[in-house]
C-alpha cells in the first residue's frame, strides 16, 4: 500500500519529503524545489496540513519553517512505517 492510497497525493509527497530528514524544518521554497510542487500550491496546502495537525510551522527571524508534528499519532505511525518500509511511501 502506498501513502497516496489513503492520503491525497500532494500531501503524501510533502510528508514523504519531510520524513527523509524528520528532525529538520524547511522553507516553502525548499519543499517546492524537492517535491516538484509549485510554491503557490504549497501556500494553499501547508495551512491545511497544519490545521489537520500533520505539520508545524515556526518563525525564525524572516524565515517561516515547516516540519513534522511529532506529537500527532498519525505522524508517529508514518515515521514507524517509513523506517520499516523505506522507499514505499509515494
Amino acid at each position: 500500500m502506498k501513502w497516496n492510497d489513503i492520503i491525497p497525493t500532494k500531501q503524501a509527497e510533502v510528508l514523504d519529503f519531510l520524513l527523509e530528514n524528520p528532525m529538520k524544518d524547511y522553507t516553502i521554497t525548499a519543499i517546492a524545489d524537492n517535491v516538484n510542487i509549485t510554491r503557490p500550491t504549497l501556500y494553499t496546502l501547508l495551512p491545511k496540513m497544519r490545521k489537520n495537525g500533520l505539520i508545524t510551522t515556526r518563525v525564525m527571524g524572516k524565515l517561516i519553517l515547516h516540519g513534522l508534528e511529532f506529537t500527532d499519532p498519525r505522524i508517529q505511525l508514518l515515521i514507524k512505517f517509513n523506517k520499516e518500509n523505506p522507499g514505499d511511501l509515494v
